[in-house]
């Protein structure tokens, strides 16, 4: 395999093939599990085609994984402005630049992604009439702490429905999950719009 000039030349699949080597079995056990079936079917053929990997590949691999982490990290601290002016204190300007692209994308396309600054009480009071599968699907992507709020609240008929559905749940269709969004969404601006007449 050609030891290649910039991480920039690497595809995603290739990136995480070389992660998932250097981490170990066991982690990448553990990480292939948290993936969707068609994406460990893509890393695992892209793992099963490397050869020996050249460590200044991997070394870059590492590097921007160390990165993004912790430009994610900075996220959760103080949103995508705190992360920019760190990370532009500490990477080189196109490396900023490229990795705050990356990072902000993956949290806008993030679904549910909306709701991540609603207050929990706020949320609960908007989502404990919802079906128990929606409160579910909600609740799987907001977080553990916000989720566990949310659940403490609900009438406690509705949590054992809710986690029953969560034990149960599989992977979602991305169109279902877009489409019970897209109407989240819709009604909580509704909501927003009347709090404000």
């Amino acid at each position: 395999m050609p030891d290649l000039e910039s991480i920039s030349d690497l595809s995603g699949i290739r990136k995480a093939a070389v992660l998932l080597l250097t981490v170990g079995q066991e982690t990448a056990a553990e990480i292939l599990r948290g993936l969707d079936k068609e994406l460990v079917e893509d890393v695992s053929r892209e793992i099963a085609g490397l050869g020996m990997i050249p460590d200044r590949q991997r070394d870059a691999v590492l590097d921007e994984f160390y990165n993004m982490a912790l430009a994610c990290g900075y996220m959760s601290e103080g949103g995508l402005p705190y992360a920019t002016a760190l990370l532009r204190k500490t990477l080189p300007p196109e490396e900023a630049d490229r990795i705050i692209k990356e990072v902000a994308h993956a949290i806008s396309s993030s679904p549910f992604n909306f709701l991540q600054k609603t207050e929990s009480e706020n949320l609960l009071t908007f989502i404990q009439d919802e079906h128990p599968q929606t409160i579910a699907l909600v609740l799987s992507y907001v977080g553990y702490d916000k989720a566990s709020e949310i659940m403490a609240g609900l009438a406690s008929s509705k949590q054992i429905e809710v986690v029953k559905r969560i034990a149960n749940m599989e992977q979602t269709n991305p169109d279902v999950i877009r489409e019970v969004e897209k109407g989240l969404e819709h009604r909580l601006a509704a909501v927003m719009d009347q709090s404000f007449e």
